[in-house]
């Protein structure tokens, strides 16, 4: 989780560094409030990675008041995104880090009871949203390339995910499984491959091949993880099998 947590807090960096490959000089206020933007995130996100709780304003009164639960989850959600907006970074950014004030609160189980048919909802948006944005026929065309560029993502980041928790003192089984769950790219690199064809950086083909690989890194994640996990199993049950005298 803390190693998800820092992929996300440095997307704020990177989004920032997108407006000055791009080649377009923004002017000096956004700038500012970029940095100021990703400053106060960054904070945010650094507090609940020590643990700190969060404790919601009016969260007794929000117990007993249904209403009150559905209308302060939306504006947190919609609150931040807008804020991360106005601050010049992504929308989504901020919803993110909404959701993770909640998860930080002390009322994270009435937020998940009440919001959950939204919760069901956006999802299924995002997963539509996605779909929308393939090319099958580019996926057809151009298959070898994915092929190839998939597996180098998907074993590159399986083996240095795995010496990192390895480092930090996993057994190689726990670590071995560990970089598998790290293996696929996150979903918020839709946010940030967006960015960089708003901005000229991408031309149309590597925008659809970075939205392809990124898809297909999610949808073959689930086949991967199982399939290392059969490995590891195998593994470990080979090597508890007493020797024969």
């Amino acid at each position: 989780l803390g190693i998800l947590l820092t992929q996300d807090i440095l997307i704020v960096p990177m989004l920032i560094g997108v407006n000055y490959l791009s080649g377009h000089v923004p002017p000096t206020d956004e700038i500012i409030r970029q940095l100021v933007g990703g400053a106060i995130l960054v904070v945010i996100l650094l507090g609940m990675l020590r643990g700190k709780k969060v404790r919601l304003p009016f969260a007794k009164a929000m117990l007993r008041d249904h209403e009150l639960q559905v209308f302060v989850g939306l504006i947190l959600c919609f609150g931040f995104a807008l804020f991360t907006a106005i601050m010049g970074l992504s929308a989504a950014l901020g919803a993110f880090v909404a959701g993770m004030i909640v998860h930080a609160s002390r009322s994270t189980r009435w937020f998940h009871e009440t919001l959950h048919p939204f919760r069901v909802l956006f999802v299924s948006i995002f997963f539509v949203s996605v779909g929308m944005l393939i090319s099958f026929r580019f996926i057809m065309e151009n298959w070898q390339t994915l092929a190839l560029v998939i597996t180098a993502i998907y074993v590159t980041n399986h083996f240095i995910n795995t010496l990192i928790l390895r480092n930090f003192g996993s057994s190689w089984r726990e670590s071995w499984y560990g970089g598998a769950l790290l293996a696929q790219i996150g979903e918020l690199s839709f946010v940030l491959s967006a960015t960089g064809y708003s901005s000229g950086i991408f031309t149309d083909y590597v925008y659809q091949l970075t939205v392809a690989v990124i898809a297909l890194t999610l949808f073959f994640s689930p086949f991967w993880i199982a399939l290392t996990k059969k490995l590891c199993h195998y593994r470990h049950s080979s090597t508890l099998k007493p020797e024969k005298v």
